[in-house]
């Protein structure tokens, strides 16, 4: 069954390597009794200070911890400012933000993504404390023009190293040269301690101020009390301490650290080596001449014709069990809180962008080896192969005019978690459309999955499928606003904030079988959200697209059906999509609102869960169950690709001559049913085929016209059945092994 599927992630982008000294270690602290305020911290902290030669290191709970106690410590506060590099953790700027002071952003040089000396100076003002540089992925900074500007402006520098364990530059561990350096020992860096983080600086007095700062602000530990409970507060502090069963973890993993670093070392040199020959790829600098990087990851940067096409890229290998990062998701000062807050816009950082939006960082850590860097390799290459035809074909699509007419245009998708939403807002936004997705996760999605206590098939798959959906959302920076369309004050609130330019209304029950079924649940979901979605849209937006259906057709004539052909829906699901293309032309008619209807058809394409008739076909082969036909198999549907729909849409948005009209959106050539199941068993040689009665609300259908389309708008599908349906037959080969089939 496929709730026994075992899903691949065999080439984890990190890993913690935990050895049985690390388990005995953190057995005897267990055993001891003494979980906080002993001796192991204090031998963690010896130990760090001797193996990057720091003068005085001191443990706390988090790298972040440990950056704002550096702050904290120097005084810095309201009406400071500290400049920060534009391409780092968020984290970074956090620290300065928690301590009052304003982060004064730089952007980052396109070389190795470290901070921009160059731009540092024009940035310092009479309000500037300090500069706090990252060595980024690893890359050591060049400190010593860092440490001269800092000196002639008698600024401090905090270092932070959350990636940098093991980076030198000329010669000296990174965090040596500021005024404070920190690190980081969350699960995936070079060592862990499960969670924590380490201070080193070279002031004695700094070092003293933070370990009692971590603390409370105490004026003694628990060792230097000679009366138990005894003792006074006597500054500001805070509980940032790192636990014993921590200490003792990073006192292992340092034992371990020098083969951690050289396996890195070589892992990313064997990847780089390959991924240098390659084209469309640009690879940061890591190391040379007085620089020697930490090798944290190795992070490629894509070219425009790959960037559009990244998530593809990244599920693709995904699937394929290789586990990867992006470093950052969004340049900080365009991430919300500070975009808002200090009035940053799209473009202020170009180089910081540029990386967030177009990189995709490999791992190299100790946990994989010489042989799982070729594999990471070879993935890497059959995802651009996989990406670039569709990319070369979007050419054919008439996509080279897109971007410039999308860039920036909020668009937003009522319903748009589901099967087509998603798909539609990640090509949107490579685009460059400012997209968010409004949705209530009720109707076919992860709310009615988990709460249903019918016997569902395949729902551990289809769960999966949909963390994935919004998984690629939250990747992509589209922002998931989790509302009930059919509530019209939460839906006109919302909107009413994001003031759209375009709305795109999806909400509906996918399946017209359920639909007969359940009349009532159909009309609440879908005319009820669009009446809404109309009612909000009036006035306010300059685009109204409406999802319809080839159902409205009710039976097909002879040949393609075309726009102009009259309606006459047979059921529930029909007859209500057709009464909404007759609000929303009733909305145009008496509010003047730009519209377009799309009628597609039979739809088909990964993440899925619709249960649509080659979903079921596929599932029934893999679980070797019989493929069922319903009639003789020789109805036909105008089976679409997601991707064509997709293409199709975008057309619609940066064509005018779409506003106004209905279109098919389809392939245009229908195939029967039978035709489906000759495929499949072409696949499958041993599946079975069974025909059942048609049910009689099932209109016969066949292919819709899409000259209309490619007339007015260059629509241009380039997926036939024979080319797509293998295509998603083969996601679901590669989605999963498949375990016990009892």
């Amino acid at each position: 069954m496929f709730d026994k599927i075992r899903f691949r992630m065999s080439l984890s982008f990190g890993k913690p390597i935990i050895g049985r000294e690390e388990e005995a270690a953190v057995l005897d602290v267990l055993r001891s009794g003494i979980l906080v305020h002993g001796q192991k911290a204090k031998d963690f902290e010896v130990a760090f200070a001797a193996w990057t030669g720091a003068p005085h290191a001191v443990s706390v709970g988090s790298c972040t911890a440990g950056l704002h106690l550096a702050y904290v410590g120097k005084g810095v506060g309201p009406g400071d400012e500290v400049i920060v590099p534009a391409q780092t953790h968020v984290a970074t700027a956090h620290a300065v933000e928690l301590v009052g002071a304003r982060p004064v952003f730089v952007d980052a040089e396109p070389r190795t993504g470290n901070i921009d000396i160059d731009a540092i100076e024009s940035k310092i003002t009479s309000r500037t404390r300090a500069i706090s540089v990252v060595h980024f992925l690893g890359m050591p900074v060049a400190m010593d023009r860092v440490m001269d500007m800092a000196r002639r402006h008698k600024l401090f520098v905090v270092e932070d190293c959350a990636l940098a364990l093991g980076s030198r530059f000329k010669g000296t561990h990174a965090g040596l040269f500021g005024d404070v350096g920190c690190f980081s020992f969350y699960p995936v860096k070079h060592i862990t301690t499960a969670e924590g983080g380490m201070v080193i600086t070279k002031e004695a007095l700094l070092a003293e101020r933070i370990t009692r700062q971590k603390a409370f602000g105490v004026d003694r530990t628990v060792a230097e009390r000679t009366i138990p409970g005894i003792y006074d507060v006597t500054m500001l502090g805070y509980n940032y301490r790192m636990s014993e069963l921590a200490a003792v973890l990073g006192i292992e993993q340092l034992k371990r650290v020098q083969g951690f670093l050289e396996t890195r070392k070589q892992n990313y040199a064997c990847l780089a080596d390959d991924l240098r020959a390659m084209d469309h790829l640009t690879l940061l600098d890591s190391s040379g001449g007085d620089a020697e990087s930490s090798y944290y990851c190795l992070s490629v940067l894509l070219d425009d014709t790959l960037a559009e096409k990244r998530f593809e890229m990244v599920q693709y290998m995904k699937e394929r069990g290789i586990g990867t990062s992006v470093y950052y998701p969004q340049a900080v000062p365009l991430m919300t809180y500070y975009r808002l807050k200090y009035g940053y816009r799209a473009g202020d950082f170009p180089v910081a962008e540029r990386i967030s939006n177009t990189s995709i960082a490999l791992p190299v850590g100790p946990h994989l080896s010489k042989e799982d860097m070729h594999t990471i390799m070879r993935t890497l290459k059959e995802a651009i192969a996989h990406v670039r035809p569709f990319a070369a074909m979007f050419s054919s699509y008439g996509k080279s005019t897109a971007p410039a007419l999308l860039t920036g245009k909020r668009v937003v998708l009522i319903g748009g978690a589901g099967f087509i939403g998603h798909n539609l807002a990640l090509e949107l936004k490579s685009l460059g459309a400012d997209v968010h997705v409004i949705d209530g996760l009720q109707v076919n999605h992860l709310l009615s999955v988990v709460a249903s206590t019918e016997n569902q098939p395949n729902r551990t798959l289809y769960l999966n499928m949909l963390h994935t959906r919004l998984d690629l959302l939250q990747k992509a920076g589209i922002p998931l606003h989790v509302k009930d369309a059919r509530d019209y004050h939460a839906l006109s609130l919302i909107l009413g904030q994001l003031n759209p330019e375009v709305i795109i209304h999806l909400a509906a029950v996918a399946h017209a079988n359920r639909s007969n079924k359940d009349p009532y649940s159909t009309f609440d979901h879908s005319l009820r959200t669009l009446e809404n979605a109309l009612d909000c849209a009036k006035g306010r937006v300059k685009h109204f697209v409406y999802f319809s259906s080839s159902m409205v057709y009710g039976h097909f004539e002879q040949g393609a059906v075309r726009e102009e052909t009259p309606c006459e829906p047979i059921g529930i699901y029909g007859a209500l999509k057709f009464a909404g293309e007759k609000m929303v032309i009733a909305y145009h008619q008496a509010c003047n609102l730009p519209y377009t209807i799309i009628r597609p058809s039979a739809l088909y394409g990964p993440r899925c869960i619709s249960r649509r008739v080659g979903q079921i076909f596929i599932e029934n082969a893999l679980r070797g169950e019989e493929i069922v036909v319903s009639g003789d198999g020789s109805d036909a549907l105008d089976f679409t690709y997601i991707k064509d729909l997709v293409h199709g849409v975008i057309q619609v948005l940066t064509r005018e001559e779409a506003k106004g009209e209905i279109f098919n959106l389809t392939y245009g050539d229908a195939r029967s049913i039978g035709q489906m199941a000759a495929m499949i068993q072409e696949q499958f040689p041993q599946a079975r085929v069974r025909y059942e009665p048609k049910e009689a609300l099932m209109p016969d259908r066949g292919t819709l016209s899409v000259e209309k389309a490619r007339r007015l708008i260059g629509y241009n599908p380039q997926y036939p059945l024979e080319v797509g349906y293998p295509e998603y037959i083969n996601w679901y080969h590669r989605r999963a092994t498949y375990g016990d089939q009892k």
